[in-house]
């Protein structure tokens, strides 16, 4: 609209340039495409996130799994291990037992046989006198 030398009009003030106007509305434009894709984004990384919780979620329910595993298998394999400590105590213990029946076992071998000798050299002795 053309203005006049004097002071601008009511219509002038409510009706802004076709050039403004058109180049606000271009401004608009381009900012709502940019919210869009922002909103689009945001989605996207929302998305992701959400994967990626999820994604976290069953890895440290599986590492879980494997450590009550692994304490299990621990404790199992500290049971044996104590059993089998008790086992070699007991076979040492019977080691020992049957090394002192040896040790006596052998000594009264040795008395029989000294016995043994003396009834026998008395039995020559007999039977040389018979």
């Amino acid at each position: 609209p053309a203005m006049s030398t004097g002071s601008l009009s009511s219509d002038d003030i409510l009706q802004p340039d076709s050039d403004e106007l058109l180049l606000v509305q271009g401004l608009n434009d381009k900012l709502v495409q940019e919210a869009e894709f922002a909103r689009q984004q945001a989605e996207e990384i929302a998305r992701r996130e959400q994967e990626l919780v999820l994604t976290c979620v069953t890895q440290i329910e599986t590492a879980n799994r494997e450590l009550a595993d692994l304490k299990e298998n621990t404790i199992a394999r500290e049971e044996v291990s104590v059993r089998q400590g008790e086992e070699l105590a007991e076979l040492r213990r019977r080691n020992f037992d049957l090394e002192q029946a040896h040790v006596e076992l052998s000594q009264e071998k040795k008395e029989m046989q000294k016995c043994l000798d003396v009834t026998a050299t008395r039995q020559d002795d007999l039977a040389s006198q018979i």
